[in-house]
């Protein structure tokens, strides 16, 4: 962002004479008054417009952009955010006009990638197709074929996803993404064995991609025969990757399903140490804690069943099923107050939920 450099100068200087860092509302009050003092300035409007994209803040952006529009419609960069975000605020019809006048002056694939996005928000599921297939043909970048493909699996249209993700993966094989909606098509299709291969593909492209391991886990009712070859093939994953903590909790949560209705204690050993392995290897794991929590419960450890579930609300108080465990195992130790809180809670969460 080279047009911040100069308002950063002025922030930089402001700040060290007061002997304090620059702080983000430096910036916005030095933004806010340039556009005070020249309110029909194009790039005072548009610094403005870009701080508060920046910063996720884009009801308080969109104004500022379309100032600028209004000033100089011809600004691609402007128009192209202001269509963005229109989109993200579900401004759609505001969006699909802005598209079409930056295509009336050059037609881009990019364009028409957005506008299938648009029209994708919408509802407009065949025009979002028509517009995705265009981007792609114009320019098959990973990204075009990747979204052309995906439309047809979110209409549950496997066999066209398959076959536009099957050209993706050949002419771009490093892309995990790729391999990861190839094996959803194979899936949707019952090609059970194949999407498993793709996704211990896609997962040995990026290890550091949790997509795959959450399919290849999610893939454990299937059948049986499913199930132990989906636990085998991230046993091996465990090798090859041990220090990525989706692989450990992956593989885990595998066993632990397998353990359920096995009842195996020296599988559910093995199970406690892999998510101990994964929020080891990475604390923010919450669902990891979650499951830690939940085998510690199974054997009656309620004092580290509840650390684990307290420190997944910790992370994500959103959580229904995590407050009703954390309420399970407060009223198994005796603190009904907490269990009672803990269950007031679940029920407000999954009330709101249902509405």
């Amino acid at each position: 962002m080279r047009w911040m450099l100069p308002i950063l100068f002025v922030c930089s200087a402001a700040a060290q004479e007061q002997n304090r860092p620059v702080k983000k509302t430096d910036i916005e009050s030095v933004l806010i008054r340039e556009v005070q003092k020249h309110p029909d300035d194009f790039q005072a409007n548009h610094r403005l417009a870009e701080f508060y994209r920046a910063h996720d803040r884009l009801p308080a952006a969109i104004p500022f952009f379309e100032k600028a529009y209004e000033l100089n419609p011809n600004d691609y960069s402007n128009a192209w955010d202001l269509a963005l975000s229109y989109l993200s605020t579900r401004k759609l019809e505001q969006a699909r006009r802005v598209v079409h006048a930056l295509q009336s002056k050059n037609d881009r694939a990019e364009l028409h990638n957005l506008l299938g996005s648009i029209e994708e928000a919408a509802g407009a599921l065949r025009a979002a197709v028509t517009e995705y297939q265009r981007a792609a043909q114009m320019a098959p970048s990973e990204k075009n074929v990747f979204d052309y493909a995906t439309v047809f699996s979110d209409g549950k249209a496997y066999a066209e996803a398959r076959q536009i993700f099957q050209y993706g993966v050949e002419k771009y094989p490093k892309s995990a993404r790729m391999r990861v909606g190839l094996a959803v098509a194979l899936h949707g299709l019952g090609q059970y064995h194949e999407a498993v291969t793709a996704l211990c593909e896609a997962v040995d492209l990026d290890p550091d991609d949790a997509r795959p391991v959450y399919f290849l886990t999610s893939m454990r009712d299937i059948s049986p025969e499913m199930s132990e070859h989906v636990t085998s093939r991230l046993a091996h994953l465990v090798e090859v990757h041990p220090n990525n903590a989706q692989v450990q909790y992956g593989y885990a949560v595998s066993l632990r399903n397998q353990t359920q209705a096995a009842l195996d204690d020296r599988k559910l050993v093995l199970v406690e140490r892999h998510l101990r392995r994964a929020v080891q290897l990475d604390p923010k794991l919450t669902d990891a804690h979650f499951q830690l929590g939940v085998v510690y419960e199974q054997r009656g450890e309620l004092s580290d069943a509840i650390r684990e579930f307290e420190t997944a609300i910790q992370q994500d108080p959103g959580s229904p099923t995590y407050h009703y465990r954390l309420a399970r195992a407060y009223a198994a130790g005796r603190m009904p107050e907490k269990s009672a809180e803990q269950l007031r809670i679940f029920r407000k969460l999954k009330e709101s939920r249902e509405r």
